[in-house]
């Protein structure tokens, strides 16, 4: 018996191990896209700020584009996390999409190396943009909007080119200081609008989200 606990635990041990080089293998390749840029960076690079040999690399990652679509994945799914437990108690599917673009626009004024990384991840790892835990929420969103009359764009492929198109260049416009608050309740509304909502609704909406937001965020400061 004790031995059966012995090797459970150790397979455990094992897992974390795992699980921390791999994190300490994108959070590196975050830190070197960031200094250096994407297109001048080779796996190499990864490995030298991560500490680890080529065969540890090969063990996770079998090249740099799979190190993207990661770093994609990781970045998303951190935001996530906090969204889900933020939008809880929002019940139609627009304002929960609302709430979901106005945060990640705001991470992105708010962090730009987070939406430097995220904006090189995603948009080398196209056509798959995001993994399947970001799509599954999305596509949930999407079809509960639909089901509740809200959104009418019924190809799911069609849509999530809509929402991520914009963002990417709305995140761009951000890190430029081209988008100021009022350009960013635009453009939520718009993509609400493109996905087949009413414009004054889409408008109202995006509004009061954004008053939401940043009253959360208020309040996450003033805790921390």
């Amino acid at each position: 018996m004790q031995r059966e606990v012995d090797l459970v635990r150790r397979a455990e041990i094992g897992r974390e191990r795992r699980a921390r080089t791999r994190s300490a293998i994108i959070q590196a390749a975050i830190e070197v896209i960031a200094e250096k840029g994407e297109e001048s960076v080779t796996t190499q690079d990864f490995m030298d700020r991560a500490g680890v040999s080529r065969g540890t690399f090969y063990n996770y990652f079998d090249a740099k584009t799979s190190v993207l679509s990661a770093i994609a994945d990781d970045l998303m799914d951190s935001l996530n996390a906090q969204i889900i437990e933020e939008s809880q108690d929002i019940e139609n599917a627009d304002e929960r999409l609302a709430w979901i673009l106005h945060r990640v626009l705001e991470r992105a004024d708010r962090d730009p190396t987070w939406a430097n990384a995220l904006l090189v991840a995603v948009w080398r790892n196209a056509p798959n943009i995001v993994g399947e835990t970001t799509m599954g929420y999305l596509l949930a969103d999407l079809n509960l909007g639909r089901d509740q009359g809200l959104f009418s764009v019924m190809d799911d492929t069609v849509s999530a080119s809509i929402i991520f198109g914009s963002m990417m260049f709305g995140m761009r416009a951000v890190l430029d200081q081209q988008y100021g608050v009022e350009q960013r309740r635009q453009l939520v509304s718009q993509i609400l609008v493109a996905l087949g909502a009413q414009q004054r609704r889409a408008e109202i909406v995006s509004e009061s989200i954004h008053k939401r937001c940043q009253a959360a965020m208020a309040n996450f400061t003033s805790e921390y």
